[in-house]
């Protein structure tokens, strides 16, 4: 404890000489001043952990001075005493960035108690501070981690967090006030329990504390707040805790308890900023992920309309592939990540064809056989300007194979059967659909009726007979018309 230095700022010399004394008796390092004017002075030069401060005094205020701290970026604690401040104007200096506050008149026990836990706060903020990015000792006690990274969406993630959150500490209420700017589908405030989903007096001052405690980055414990609960008010404790990433805060989890189920201490606040690292880095990575899924579909419709501008009549063509590929997956029951690959293959199937003549790609009559050749190369060529984007490596096979045929007729590998692989068997069929009931340079577009007709003729030659029915099945149900 000698290593902490104490700023006492009062205009009570009494006061100032009890408090020193007995804080000297704890083994603290402090100093006194008289207004808060002199504490910037003395903060200026001298490194400090805990400025205790009365509210009002000659000079410069206790709220004005924590303004100025703030302003020069002192990082010093700040709590509060005073003989004139109400609950409502304490808290509202929480707002503004204190540690905490203490009535005058003060029992000595309590004084030194909560200078005990500002301090352990501040030491613990520094720990977590320093272990981020690393792994601590309670880490290895969790399965949050596993939890979170399992789930596919923001929302499912965040459901997942407060749960875990409910099961492990048992509030009465709790919330995650999230950075407005992160994710605008999600809200600012996912709150669990009446005290704040119904009380919005409440809600609001914990976004403020919330809000305060994500620009420092600090956890915080109340281990006795009073709350206003609509008919009342409940003597709650209370942590509060940022979520923070490598850039900074994403939000705030906010924990209540009622007084009387017991009181939250320093290895709850420490088990939930664990909680909070776990969130953030889930957050972000899955948060990276969605930006990744973004670029792939701008890199995917950049190359579809590189190719639609070389072939008029395949316009749209791309997208209703893969618009169709994906229902006849969901039809046969995939799992929604074989489902998106089949979106995605659907609209890339025929990037290739971006190295085909246009006087062989635009042709309205029958192609020669050099000249089927090269258009028998599109698969080839979409396959190898694929294989340069990383993400889209599940794609390829399906780019690659969807001209192949159940008989071995197909191109450019002649495989046959099962050796096709499943996924480009799908958009084989939706593929040859889509072809048949639009206006090609080669031929008029057929009624979706006729479309179905030849489907079922080349099932089990030219593509997959479960697939084939499948997707007739699917046609009458829902009354498809293209």
């Amino acid at each position: 404890m000698s290593q902490r230095t104490i700023l006492l700022v009062d205009d009570e010399p009494e006061l100032l000489a009890v408090n020193r004394e007995t804080l000297e008796g704890c083994g603290y390092r402090v100093a006194t001043v008289g207004n808060g004017s002199d504490a910037l002075d003395f903060l200026s030069s001298t490194p400090v952990d805990l400025v205790i401060t009365d509210l009002r005094m000659p000079k410069l205020g206790g709220r004005e001075l924590l303004e100025e701290m703030r302003n020069r970026n002192i990082k010093s604690e700040v709590m509060f005493l005073t003989g004139y401040g109400t609950v409502e104007s304490a808290v509202e200096c929480i707002q503004l960035g204190a540690a905490d506050y203490l009535l005058k008149p003060f029992d000595i026990r309590q004084f030194v108690t909560k200078v005990e836990k500002i301090l352990e706060e501040r030491s613990l903020r520094r720990k977590t501070q320093g272990q981020r990015g690393g792994e601590s000792e309670l880490d290895r006690l969790l399965d949050l981690g596993a939890a979170l990274r399992s789930q596919r969406d923001l929302k499912a993630l965040v459901k997942e967090f407060l749960v875990q959150m409910r099961e492990t500490f048992r509030p009465d209420a709790m919330a995650l006030f999230l950075r407005e700017d992160f994710e605008p589908g999600l809200g600012k405030c996912v709150a669990w329990g009446p005290m704040l989903r119904s009380n919005s007096r409440a809600r609001k001052w914990f976004e403020a504390v919330s809000k305060r405690l994500m620009e420092s980055g600090s956890p915080k414990l109340f281990d006795s707040l009073a709350v206003n609960n609509g008919t009342g008010t409940s003597t709650v404790s209370a942590m509060v805790c940022p979520v923070m990433d490598g850039t900074g805060a994403l939000g705030a989890a906010v924990i209540i308890r009622d007084l009387k189920r017991g009181v939250y201490a320093l290895p709850s606040l420490q088990m939930l900023t664990v909680f909070a690292s776990q969130a953030a880095s889930a957050m972000e990575n899955l948060s990276a992920k969605c930006r990744l899924s973004d670029m792939n579909l701008e890199i995917i419709t950049s190359h579809v309309c590189s190719v639609e501008a070389k072939d008029i009549y395949t316009k749209g063509h791309s997208e209703r592939v893969g618009a169709f590929a994906a229902q006849l997956g969901r039809e046969i029951g995939l799992p929604d990540r074989e489902v998106q690959c089949l979106s995605f293959a659907g609209i890339l199937h025929d990037v290739g064809k971006i190295g085909v003549p246009d006087n062989i790609l635009n042709k309205p009559g029958p192609l020669s056989e050099d000249e089927l050749k090269i258009m028998h190369q599109h698969p080839v060529m979409g396959r190898d300007i694929l294989s340069n984007i990383h993400t889209l490596k599940d794609l390829l096979p399906i780019v690659y194979h969807h001209h192949e045929r159940i008989d071995g007729a197909g191109y450019p590998d002649g495989l046959s059967g099962d050796s096709i692989p499943f996924l480009a068997r799908i958009v084989s069929v939706a593929d040859g659909y889509e072809a048949m009931t639009t206006d090609r340079a080669y031929q008029q577009r057929r009624s979706p009726d006729e479309a179905q007709s030849i489907l079922l003729d080349g099932a089990g030659k030219q593509w997959d007979e479960h697939l084939v029915r499948a997707w007739c099945q699917l046609m009458e149900r829902d009354k498809m018309t293209c």
